[in-house]
């Protein structure tokens, strides 16, 4: 019986599922080289759908519009306004 079952798995044909290629019916992928703050050489391959590259622009800007309303960064008074001599 063990013997059958694995003759069926080794004939039946591998089908590996790569999430990276995109479907006939899904968005193409747009891939973009970046290049890491404060690196001139190091680089790194981005390969995403124009809604995941869209998604990751709104949540930097989301994240950096928060750190401003916070006032991370700044002196931390008066919504993160510095006064001079107050720093």
């Amino acid at each position: 019986m063990s013997i059958i079952l694995a003759a069926i798995v080794l004939a039946s044909p591998a089908v590996a599922i790569d999430p990276a290629k995109p479907d006939a019916d899904k968005e193409p992928l747009i891939c973009k080289r970046e290049v890491p703050i404060g690196s001139l050489i190091a680089s790194r391959k981005m390969c995403l759908t124009k809604t995941q590259w869209r998604k990751r622009a709104d949540d930097g800007n989301a994240t950096a519009r928060q750190l401003v309303e916070d006032g991370a960064g700044a002196c931390g008074h008066d919504g993160g306004v510095c006064v001079m001599g107050q720093e």
